[in-house]
């Protein structure tokens, strides 16, 4: 009698499944795993053109630096000369007539008009005097 209770409970706990049943779920999982795998692709693809991209900014950052370095080099030159220059009178250049300062990269309010002439004050603009080649120590 116990044997038969036993063998009839365990009846209600176990259900029969099919082989097409299980091959049907083994092929849905398959294609999940599968969906799974192209989603993880195509996010390392994206990572790894993260990384190229970072690196290219990196490099350029670096570029710029060395670019920004010399340029306060350059920058302090200019102001050097720029007061030092012969050419310099009352902080107007007397060297140079600038016709069309903002083709030169001349701020407007750096340009004088004296005599006549578009002059560059570089008391606000010295960057004119950085590579200037008619540059002459003052004498005194």
């Amino acid at each position: 009698m116990f044997v038969e209770a036993l063998e009839e409970s365990l009846y209600s706990s176990v259900s029969l499944v099919s082989a097409s049943e299980l091959e049907s779920e083994l092929s849905a999982l398959k294609e999940q795993i599968k969906a799974l795998k192209e989603v993880m692709e195509r996010q390392q693809g994206d990572l790894s053109g993260s990384k190229a991209t970072l690196e290219k900014l990196e490099s350029m950052v670096l570029q710029l630096e060395r670019e920004l370095s010399w340029r306060a080099v350059a920058k302090s030159q200019g102001l050097w000369k720029s007061r030092r220059c012969k050419h310099v009178n009352s902080g107007i250049c007397g060297a140079w007539h600038v016709s069309e300062p903002e083709k030169l990269g001349v701020p407007q309010d750096a340009v004088e008009i004296t005599d006549g002439a578009k002059r560059v004050s570089v008391i606000k603009f010295p960057d004119l005097c950085i590579a200037c080649p008619l540059y002459e120590p003052r004498r005194e």
